[in-house]
C-alpha cells in the first residue's frame, strides 16, 4: 500500500458544501453580517450575524463585544423554547459552526470568493485569527471547529475510509493514528506505511521505532495539538501492546447487526489501564469518537458527553475544555442578569446543555437559517452533527475564548 504525503496547502475533500462566503460590503446597520449563497439555485440567504442593533432583548442591548458570526436576535427569536442562558450558549455554538464552514470554504476555494471585507473590530479579529488557524496542520488540527474537515482526520479518512469494514486491526489503526499521528501529517504517513501490513498481526517494535522519530523531547513526546498532553516515551511499548488487545477484545464477537453503546467501548478502554489514556481524559473520549466515527460503535449520547465532563465532587479530574466553555458562557450570563444587589440564579449547565443540543439536532419550524446552517455542516463532513461534534465545538470555546471575532 502506497500513501501519499499529503500536501496541506493543496488539500481538497471528496465532501462538498454549496454554501460561499462571498465579498460582501455591510450596510451600516448590521455589524456583522455574510451572506450564504447556494451556487446550485443561485438564491441566497443573508444573515446578520450579531446580536447588535437590531435587538430589543436585555441581552442584545447588553453593550458588550459580540463574536463575529453569531445569530442576530430575530435569529434568536425562533428558538423560543430555549433559556437566556441556552441563546447564549447557542450563540456562541453558531458562531463556532459558522466558523467551521467558513473555514471550510477557505480551504477550497479561493480568496477572491472568501473573504470578510468589514473592518469592525469583530471583523478584524476573526480575519487575524482564520490566518492563524490556516497557517499550518497542527493549528488547524487545534482550531478547526468541523471534526471531519482538519487537516489530520481528512488525510486518516483518505487512508482509512470511513466505510472499511470493521476489523482488530482497523481498531488498531485508529487508536495509534489518533494518539500519536493526528497534528503532523508526516506522522500520519510515516504509521500508516508502517501499519500497511497484510500480516494478521501488526509489527509492534517497528511501530515503536516509527513513534520515538515523532515529535521532540527526549523522555516525553508533546503533543501540542492537545495542549499540554505528553506521552512518556518508555510506555510507548506498553501504550501498543495495550491497544492491539483493546482492539481484539471489542472486535473478538460479531456486532453487525447490533453495535455495543459509546459508553461500553469507552469502558472497555478506560479499564484498560492503557498509559496516557485515563478515565475522563482527553484520549479516551476521543478514541472512543473516532471508532464511532468507523462504526464500531454508537456514537455518544448526550449523557455520555456529560458523564465525560469533570464535576467539582471529582477532585482528580483535570477541568475539560467542554466544562470551561460552559463556564465561560456562565460567566457573560451573569454580566447580564445578575442584579445590583448581586442575585444570581445559576443555570443548571446539563439542562441547559441537553436542551441545545435537542434544538441543533431538530431546528424548530420558523428557524430556517439555523437548518440550513446544520445542513452545511453535514455536506462539509459527510454527515449529521453528532453529540461528538457539540464536545468538540465547546472545547473550542474554550480554546477561542474572545479571539475568533
Amino acid at each position: 500500500m502506497s500513501i501519499n504525503r499529503l500536501n496541506f496547502a493543496s488539500i481538497s475533500s471528496k465532501r462538498a458544501t454549496s454554501v460561499i462566503f462571498e465579498d460582501y460590503t455591510r450596510p451600516p446597520d448590521l455589524p456583522n453580517t455574510f451572506v450564504l449563497s447556494r451556487s446550485s439555485s443561485g438564491s441566497s440567504l443573508q444573515s446578520p450575524l450579531s446580536l447588535g442593533t437590531m435587538a430589543k432583548s436585555k441581552m442584545a442591548s447588553t453593550t458588550g463585544a459580540k463574536w463575529y458570526f453569531e445569530p442576530t436576535a430575530e435569529e434568536i427569536e425562533a428558538l423560543a423554547t430555549l433559556g437566556d442562558y441556552e441563546k447564549l450558549l447557542i450563540s456562541k455554538l453558531v458562531h463556532t459552526l459558522r466558523l467551521g464552514v467558513y473555514f471550510y470554504q477557505r480551504q477550497h476555494t479561493t480568496d477572491a470568493q472568501v473573504s470578510i471585507k468589514s473592518t469592525t473590530p469583530a471583523a478584524k479579529a476573526c480575519q487575524k485569527f482564520s490566518f492563524a488557524a490556516l497557517k499550518n496542520c497542527m493549528e488547524s488540527d487545534k482550531l478547526f471547529p468541523l471534526r471531519l474537515t482538519a487537516p489530520s482526520m481528512h488525510l486518516i479518512t483518505e487512508i482509512l475510509p470511513l466505510d472499511t469494514p470493521p476489523s482488530t486491526m482497523l481498531v488498531f489503526k485508529v487508536c495509534v493514528l489518533r494518539t500519536f499521528g493526528v497534528g503532523s501529517l508526516d506522522a500520519i504517513n510515516d504509521l500508516a506505511k508502517s501499519l500497511s501490513t497484510t500480516d494478521p498481526e501488526p509489527d509492534l517494535k517497528n511501530l515503536d521505532t516509527v513513534i520515538q522519530g515523532v515529535g521532540k523531547g527526549k523522555d516525553k513526546m508533546p503533543r501540542l495539538v492537545y495542549g499540554n498532553l505528553q506521552i512518556v516515551r518508555a510506555s510507548v511499548p506498553e501504550m501498543l501492546e495495550k491497544f492491539w488487545a483493546f482492539a481484539k477484545e471489542i472486535t473478538k464477537e460479531d456486532k453487525s447487526t447490533t453495535l455495543p453503546t459509546f459508553e461500553a467501548i469507552q469502558t472497555i478502554l478506560c479499564n484498560a489501564s492503557i498509559p496516557t489514556v485515563k478515565r475522563q481524559g482527553l484520549l479516551a473520549w476521543l478514541i472512543t469518537s473516532d471508532l464511532a466515527e468507523w462504526n464500531i460503535c454508537k456514537a455518544p449520547e448526550i449523557e455520555d458527553l456529560d458523564a465525560h465532563m469533570p464535576t467539582k465532587k471529582d477532585k482528580k479530574a483535570a477541568p475539560s475544555g467542554p466544562t470551561k466553555a460552559l463556564k465561560r458562557v456562565e460567566a457573560e450570563h451573569k454580566k447580564l442578569y445578575g442584579d445590583e444587589e448581586g442575585g444570581y440564579v445559576r443555570p443548571d449547565p446539563s439542562e441547559a446543555l441537553t436542551n441545545v443540543w435537542r434544538v441543533l439536532a431538530n431546528p424548530p419550524v420558523g428557524a430556517a437559517w439555523l437548518e440550513e446552517l446544520v445542513e452545511e455542516c453535514r455536506k462539509a463532513q459527510g454527515r449529521a452533527l453528532s453529540v461528538v461534534d457539540l464536545e468538540h465545538l465547546l472545547c473550542k470555546i474554550d480554546r477561542y475564548g474572545g479571539k475568533s471575532g
